[in-house]
């Protein structure tokens, strides 16, 4: 079975809580991460009513995957919140994982889908 995985992260969560940590204001840095934590059981519910499985959902990390065909329009409706996220997509984990990294190192509140032809020309080596 062929899966499309979608991963979505949090974009400068640490940086947003560190700050109330840092300060000693304990329950800004509690209130913080319940938003945190209200807007990814959303998240997840958008994904579930998109027909795509949760692989896992913690912290402000999402992994969801699907075996539907999808052009992957309605993640330009990805619901705002607390934070905005970054999503990467590819036809494994691994791939969503590494189009994720790029989409944050373009500049972060981006989608970045890797295809297949495009990741067959991805090379790796020990040195």
């Amino acid at each position: 079975m062929s899966y499309v995985y979608i991963a979505v992260d949090g974009d400068d969560i640490g940086p947003q809580l560190r700050t109330p940590i840092i300060n000693n204001d304990i329950e800004g840095a509690a209130k913080f991460s319940r938003g945190v934590i209200e807007y990814f059981t959303n998240l997840r519910a958008f994904f579930v009513d998109h027909d795509y499985e949760i692989v896992l959902c913690a912290g402000d990390s999402l992994l969801a995957r699907t075996t539907q065909l999808d052009n992957f329009q309605w993640l330009s409706r990805i619901p705002s919140g607390l934070c905005t996220v970054s999503v990467g997509i590819g036809a494994s984990a691994e791939y969503a994982y590494l189009a994720l990294q790029l989409a944050k190192a373009r500049g972060k509140h981006r989608i970045v889908r890797i295809d297949q032809a495009l990741a067959d020309t991805v090379h790796v080596w020990n040195i």
